[in-house]
């Protein structure tokens, strides 16, 4: 049951309770607390987060029953921590989950460094970009952005029989930077290299190399859509190209491109059309609810779905929710593998999608990083 009241910011903003509504929890149900921006410019994107987290915790067989406490970050670092402090205080909240922006996960990764270990609200953090060498081992992050791009640069070499690239990517994007260079890296291997890496000029233009343009088989835009159109349109040889790119990046340039033949390949954590088991879980419960799936709201479900079948493991509490995260058990989600290993990263698996006149089709998932056993949870 679900009540909602009108309150400041870093106040409750919604009290989800299976115990009846309004009622505090019990202790043997998992306390969920997430920080997320429901209010200003992104606050349509927390909701949808939420719609997500709202059908995990109602979902049966899941795990132990759980009630969720909302805090509105505003989208802000400072807030963010500060609603991290105040749910670490309320003896009643086992797991926190939000970090939607890179900013407002490391500073909730920053707070946590501060707090007893033996203590610390376990945090699964939303943002791609959360993961770094200062992240507390409270801190788990559900994917790192580098999987999409090497599983891109697989793609490219292993289904389209690329053997020379072209990337692009935006200086001023941290995102753009990290998913450039990781498909620099990833790419060259059995022959293929990257034939040149450039940024695009504040005109939009691509500065190419001196010399003779050599041919390239796919282009890699870690940018939007704008970004891509300008790469691809830039001389015959790159016209020829196939584009690859991660989900996120607004997409009219993209589709327009696609109805003109050009062959344009999304690569994303989060796909609707994903025949997979633990995709359809999500679907069902959307179509159930009358909510249209997406990038976000799949990353709130399966948020409170890892968190759920920790407290399954480990028990509903802090140092249960954390000792079974850190366990490494690995995790069939809707927006592929998650795996927290007691050491380097986990094995992932990004959705390819291709698209065309017929819109956004799903291709494959693409397995990168470790390996491990069959993932639980689908």
């Amino acid at each position: 049951m679900t009540a909602r009241a009108t309150v400041p910011a870093l106040a409750v903003a919604l009290l989800l309770s299976g115990c009846g509504g309004g009622e505090a929890p019990q202790r043997g149900v998992l306390g969920v607390g997430a920080i997320l921006p429901l209010s200003g410019p992104d606050g349509r994107t927390g909701e949808q987060i939420l719609m997500g987290l709202e059908l995990a915790c109602d979902e049966e067989a899941a795990g132990p029953l759980a009630t969720v406490r909302v805090i509105d970050g505003l989208g802000r670092p400072q807030e963010s921590a500060a609603a991290f402090r105040e749910l670490g205080a309320d003896p009643d909240i086992d797991v926190a989950i939000g970090g939607w922006f890179a900013s407002t996960a490391r500073a909730v990764a920053a707070t946590a460094a501060t707090v007893p270990e033996e203590s610390v609200l376990p945090f699964l953090a939303l943002s791609p970009l959360a993961a770094g060498r200062e992240t507390p081992a409270s801190c788990f992050v559900l994917h790192r952005v580098e999987a999409l791009a090497v599983a891109a640069a697989a793609f490219a070499r292993t289904d389209l029989g690329a053997r020379s690239a072209g990337v692009v990517r935006i200086p001023e994007s941290e995102v753009s930077r990290q998913l450039a260079d990781a498909f620099a890296a990833a790419f060259p291997s059995g022959g293929a290299r990257v034939a040149w890496d450039v940024t695009l000029s504040e005109d939009g233009t691509l500065a190419l190399p001196p010399g003779p343009e050599p041919r390239v088989d796919v282009l890699y835009v870690a940018g939007p859509g704008s970004a891509a159109l300008a790469a691809s349109s830039h001389s015959n040889r790159t016209r020829s190209a196939a584009v690859l790119t991660a989900d996120g990046w607004s997409q009219t340039e993209l589709s327009e491109m696609a109805a003109e033949g050009v062959p344009v390949y999304l690569v994303s954590a989060f796909s609707a059309t994903d025949p997979t088991a633990a995709n359809r879980k999500l679907l069902e419960a959307c179509a159930r609810a009358g909510h249209d799936p997406n990038p976000a709201l799949a990353l709130g479900w399966d948020a409170g779905r890892v968190a759920r079948h920790a407290a399954a493991r480990g028990g509903p509490s802090r140092e249960g929710v954390r000792s079974a995260l850190r366990a490494g058990a690995p995790f069939g989600a809707a927006t592929g593998r998650i795996e927290f290993p007691p050491a380097g990263l986990g094995t992932e698996t990004p959705a390819v999608s291709s698209l065309g006149r017929a819109g956004i089709v799903f291709l494959k998932r693409v397995e990168v990083g470790g390996s491990g056993p069959p993932a639980a949870g689908g």
